[in-house]
């Protein structure tokens, strides 16, 4: 089983090779983001063309994650040129981005940030994106679940839940944040327990 399939768009090309030997089940995740985001306190600053008027105020930079992501490629060869934007991305990691959100988050700076949803930072902080008139990033995708054929028939029940299986921003960001605050099991661990309710949900008859 894959879990995380974004489609329409993202995974299209891998989706397009293998779509005859798989199932694709329900969407339980919808309307994935990426782009710019910015913490809400930065009320002046709600698109991309605003970042040239808060040039200085960044230092001149968009922090960025790892060279070589989708979202840093869009970034540097298609967003700056779009909006005209004389600013500098900077290459670090997903750690090192968030930890400059947070220490800049702390002190209520002026930040810019490469960001994409799910992502537990938008359970953690409020932040927003900022509004790409030009559609440079393109539009949302959805999270699918994909089987192998058959595995609907050999599992039916787990098959079931996976079809019941819903999670929205504060769900999922949150779980994200236990795991990224301990480990995969104790994070997983503790959110189970919080949301058993909606666990059962997904188990149907």
């Amino acid at each position: 089983m894959a879990p995380e399939a974004w489609l329409p768009f993202t995974d299209e090309p891998f989706y397009e090779d293998y779509k005859d030997d798989i199932i694709k089940g329900n969407a339980w995740y919808e309307g994935t983001g990426l782009g710019i985001a910015v913490p809400t306190y930065m009320e002046e600053v709600n698109s991309l063309e605003d970042l040239s008027k808060i040039k200085d105020e960044i230092d001149n930079q968009i922090v960025g994650i790892e060279a070589g992501t989708s979202l840093m490629d869009i970034t540097d060869k298609e967003m700056l040129s779009a909006y005209d934007l004389d600013i500098d991305l900077l290459t670090s990691s997903e750690p090192a981005m968030m930890t400059e959100l947070k220490k800049a988050y702390e002190e209520e700076r002026p930040i810019a940030v490469t960001l994409w949803n799910p992502h537990w930072a938008f359970s953690e902080y409020d932040l927003k994106y900022l509004e790409d008139p030009k559609g440079v990033y393109g539009e949302p995708d959805d999270i699918y679940f994909l089987t192998r054929l058959d595995f609907d028939t050999d599992y039916p029940n787990v098959f079931e839940m996976f079809q019941n299986w819903q999670l929205n921003d504060q769900q999922l960001g949150t779980l994200m944040k236990y795991i990224e605050d301990s480990s995969p099991e104790e994070g997983a661990q503790k959110w189970i327990d919080e949301n058993q309710d909606l666990i059962d949900s997904w188990k149907g008859a």
